[in-house]
């Protein structure tokens, strides 16, 4: 990330070692913005990219794996509308999901909703995996 504005980064270990707690910071400094961070575990892009892309507005968020592989979601038509919706759509399917699953895994949850709320907004992004 072009930290050109300073952005203090806090690194906090709550669920992986060395991950970064990014919620101190106000979404706005990051509108339009690439955000290019690593998945060292090989994974493409997360329910975590999604909400860091719909809620802080990025133009694109990219993840590069340990093997160099890179996946990359760009905003090609997410108004201010579809964001709010998404953002709603997101908090239901979360809730839904959660009260159908209850004690399950999170990593599963979290690929259930990934799949719900990927689905929702297909038309309005571009998503790429670079080998």
């Amino acid at each position: 990330m072009n930290n050109s504005q300073n952005i203090k980064i806090k690194h906090s270990g709550i669920k992986y070692k060395n991950w970064i707690d990014w919620r101190h910071i106000p979404d706005d400094k990051f509108k339009n913005s690439i955000l290019t961070h690593n998945h060292p575990n090989g994974s493409g892009l997360s329910l975590a990219d999604i909400k860091l892309f719909v809620y802080m507005q990025l133009r694109e968020v990219r993840a590069v794996t340990a093997n160099g592989t890179v996946y990359s979601m760009k905003n090609i038509g997410i108004n201010s509308k579809k964001r709010l919706d998404l953002i709603k759509t997101i908090k239901n399917q979360e809730k839904f999901v959660d009260n159908i699953y209850g004690n399950v895994d999170a990593s599963f949850k979290d690929a259930l909703v990934f799949k719900l709320i990927f689905k929702e907004m297909a038309e309005s992004i571009e998503y790429v995996k670079y080998i």
